[in-house]
C-alpha cells in the first residue's frame, strides 16, 4: 500500500472515531510505516510562542490509528499523550 492510499484510510477512519477533531477537512495527518504496519495520525504543533516570544509547549493528544499494510486491517485506534 502507498503512503497516499494509508492517508486516505487513515483519515477515514480518524473521523469516524474523531468527529469534533476533523471538522476541519485540512486537519494535517501524517502516515508512517514500520514493519508492515501503517500508523496514521493528526500533527500537533508541540511548540509555539507566546505574546512576549517566549516558546511555550503545547499539551494534546495525537490521534492515531494503526492497520496492516497488507489486509488493512485494524490493529488499534486511539491517543497518545
Amino acid at each position: 500500500m502507498k503512503e497516499e492510499t494509508a492517508l486516505k484510510i487513515g483519515r477515514a477512519l480518524l473521523e469516524e472515531h474523531f468527529p469534533d477533531t476533523f471538522l476541519d477537512k485540512d486537519t494535517p495527518i501524517e502516515a508512517k510505516e514500520l514493519n508492515g504496519i501503517w500508523k496514521v495520525s493528526n500533527v500537533v504543533e508541540r511548540e509555539s510562542l507566546t505574546e512576549d516570544g517566549k516558546i511555550m509547549f503545547v499539551m494534546g493528544g495525537v490521534l492515531y490509528v494503526k492497520f496492516r499494510n497488507d489486509d488493512g486491517k485494524i490493529i488499534k485506534i486511539g491517543v497518545d499523550d
